[in-house]
């Protein structure tokens, strides 16, 4: 993967789009498939628990209905200069009614 003039080899299942949908406490455990995982569960936890989430990874998908700190996605990640590396490997969780990003992109 080319990346701001950076060139990083990643294994093909790192980059593979996973999405998934929690709709109670008893499918916590499907979110241990995404690198942060644990913010993850974190932030549903802090959020009050809304069902149903969507956890994905997909931002060619996510970028275009969701919406971070009152911006959509797209804009966001162009403005901030987000690395495709780093949209490819964070997942990000929002409520499937809202489509607000709920958990912190920039770390």
């Amino acid at each position: 993967m080319k990346d701001f003039n950076r060139l990083y080899l990643l294994h093909k299942d790192l980059i593979k789009p996973k999405t998934i949908i929690i709709n109670n406490k008893n499918e916590f455990a499907f979110v241990q498939e995404f690198n942060n995982g644990l913010e993850l569960l974190k932030t549903i936890k802090s959020d009050g628990e809304y069902y149903p989430y969507i956890i994905t990874n997909d931002f060619e998908k996510y970028k275009t209905i969701t919406t971070y700190k009152n911006k959509k996605m797209n804009r966001y990640l162009i403005d901030e200069k987000i690395s495709y590396k780093k949209r490819f490997l964070k997942a990000i969780v929002y409520q499937k009614k809202d489509l607000k990003v709920l958990n912190n992109f920039n770390q």
